[in-house]
């Protein structure tokens, strides 16, 4: 019973003590709220009382920046369009090579027939004398 007694006895004084503590909880947490929200304003602060040289400096990286992005756009779009040149001669170039491939060897083919023909038209030419001869020793 005593044990009863003296849990009822601590009882409020737990409850001030809790309430304290929570008090003391609340305050840190919106202390922690103000901190923050006095950093955050002397940051501005900070932004805002920059001389206008490191204003105008930070703009003009800024803008250095932004041109220098648009820039490397520009160099990509150009580098694809220039690779897709490439692709495109190197396709007409292959074309083109294979048809004067075929140009040579149809050449090469017509010099052969050529060259058949010439030795049939030099034997023609080796008869056509022989009998003159013939002819020419049978008159005589």
């Amino acid at each position: 019973m005593f044990g009863v007694f003296m849990v009822l006895l601590l009882m409020p004084k737990c409850r001030e003590r809790a309430a304290l503590g929570e008090e003391c909880l609340n305050d840190e947490c919106e202390d922690e709220e103000q901190m923050k929200d006095r950093i955050g304003r002397r940051e501005e602060e900070e932004r805002m009382t920059q001389s206008p040289d490191a204003l105008i400096g930070s703009i003009n990286l800024h803008m250095e920046l932004a041109t220098k992005k648009r820039e490397v756009s520009h160099l990509v779009d150009e580098m694809q369009r220039l690779q897709s040149s490439i692709n495109n001669l190197k396709e007409i170039s292959t074309s083109k090579i294979a048809q004067l491939q075929d140009a040579v060897t149809e050449k090469d083919r017509v010099i052969k027939d050529l060259a058949e023909k010439l030795l049939r038209q030099q034997d023609y030419t080796d008869l056509k004398r022989e009998l003159r001869q013939v002819f020419n020793a049978t008159i005589n």
